[in-house]
């Protein structure tokens, strides 16, 4: 085993190695030996950081997975083509790979569900909330839209062009969800 240097360096080779496995082979494949013996990092030293390899994939997610950027445009409009734009991008890169591995994985096994839904989704979720929050505010949006709704809307056909059709994810079909959520959670003249 090449001796590992750093903290840093653990982390990374550890998580890279993690993301891979899961990626190849799903969550079968991932196990802390299969980590440890293409790593190089000892699985005492992976222990000692992580409690197992649930604690691994949620790991490898938060580093992979680009944190959320915040995203006000002035406009809902604006705000949820960047916001749909930034998420085709990343599920036609190496890390969609991972999170299409990642519905598979969390199939699996409940405790890696809750774990991802909780750590993971959850914070993604509320960032977009916040967006469709402020967009009620300025009266884009009808006073009583269901924000979970709109989320779950506007990540669906992304989501299933990737995973099920794989079809690419682009400008048009990005433009054709904003512009169907918009029109369809706006306030009504009357309410106006």
């Amino acid at each position: 085993m090449t001796p590992v240097r750093s903290n840093d360096d653990i982390e990374r080779r550890v998580l890279t190695t993690a993301a891979e496995i899961l990626m190849e082979g799903g969550l079968d494949a991932l196990t802390i030996e299969e980590v440890t013996k293409r790593s190089g990092v000892a699985k005492t030293t992976i222990y000692r950081r992580w409690s197992g390899k649930e604690a691994v994939v949620i790991a490898a997610l938060e580093r992979f997975v680009d944190d959320f950027r915040h995203i006000d445009s002035g406009s809902l409009r604006g705000d949820l083509i960047v916001l749909l734009t930034d998420a085709a991008a990343k599920y036609h890169s190496p890390e969609g790979k991972l999170l299409a591995a990642l519905g598979s994985a969390m199939e699996q096994s409940s405790n890696l569900a809750a774990a991802v839904r909780r750590n993971f989704l959850e914070p993604k979720r509320e960032n977009v909330k916040q967006i469709l929050r402020r967009a009620r505010d300025r009266g884009e949006l009808a006073v009583d839209a269901d924000l979970d709704l709109i989320h779950d809307l506007l990540a669906g056909p992304l989501l299933y062009r990737r995973v099920i059709t794989g079809q690419r994810l682009d400008k048009k079909l990005v433009a054709g969800v904003v512009d169907a959520v918009v029109r369809g959670f706006a306030p009504s003249a009357s309410s106006k």
